[in-house]
């Protein structure tokens, strides 16, 4: 057996998943990165950074449901920054999820309330920090 109809001891039903896609794993997902870095005198330094990452649709629920897809979505980060050469001191702004992208990390249906009600965690919204960091 090849373990794609697994049923657990005492339970009634299962489900054939041979053939289909795997839970977490869009057809398609890219990541790019990329930072600058300018020198500000002979003690600090401007460091930018920005990264985009792009994920295809997908399933996070383990039964496949197909009312519980996730949607293909692009994450925009950047962080620009001004720190100290020797990496004593840092502060920067950090923007995450700039496009305030509306998607969702995990869906999954209510099995047990026999009513096709579901449930999910949302992508965090577009937030913006000021982070001061000093090493001593």
């Amino acid at each position: 057996e090849d373990g794609s109809n697994i049923v657990a001891p005492r339970q009634q039903g299962g489900q054939d998943l041979k053939d289909e896609t795997l839970v977490f794993a869009p057809e398609w997902s890219a990541s790019l990165y990329a930072q600058y870095v300018v020198p500000v005198g002979n003690t600090m330094e401007l460091v930018s950074g920005l990264d985009i990452n792009y994920s295809d649709e997908y399933f996070s629920a383990l039964d496949l449901d197909p009312s519980t897809p996730h949607d293909d979505a692009t994450i925009i980060n950047a962080r620009i920054a001004l720190a100290s050469t020797d990496d004593g001191w840092t502060v920067a702004l950090i923007g995450k999820n700039l496009t305030d992208e509306k998607t969702y990390i995990w869906k999954n249906d209510l099995p047990v309330t026999n009513s096709n009600s579901y449930y999910g965690v949302p992508e965090r919204p577009r937030s913006i920090a000021v982070q001061a960091r000093y090493r001593f």
